[in-house]
């Protein structure tokens, strides 16, 4: 089979749509830097958020693949921010 004749991925073509340019950032890793710009600690966060601290954790270390939006809404509310924020640079 030549290169011509493999099946792409989804998303790899133009009727799928093209795949991104560049990597984005994982959502961990920017939920971690804001918690960090906000200046809370887990525990802080748990407590304003109302989320558990080990389920912080565990998004913060990507334990968890895919995170409830619900509870990631909680987080980013507590800390200032909107559900936006994740998909923007920063």
């Amino acid at each position: 089979m030549t290169d011509d004749n493999k099946r792409k991925a989804w998303g790899e073509d133009a009727f799928m749509g093209d795949p991104p340019k560049q990597k984005l950032e994982h959502w961990a890793n920017i939920l971690f830097e804001l918690r960090q710009k906000s200046g809370l600690s887990r525990v802080q966060l748990a407590e304003e958020s109302g989320v558990g601290v080990s389920t912080i954790e565990n998004y913060e270390r990507k334990k968890i693949s895919e995170p409830s939006i619900y509870k990631i809404e909680l987080l980013l509310q507590a800390m200032g921010y909107e559900l936006d924020a994740i998909f923007v640079k920063h």
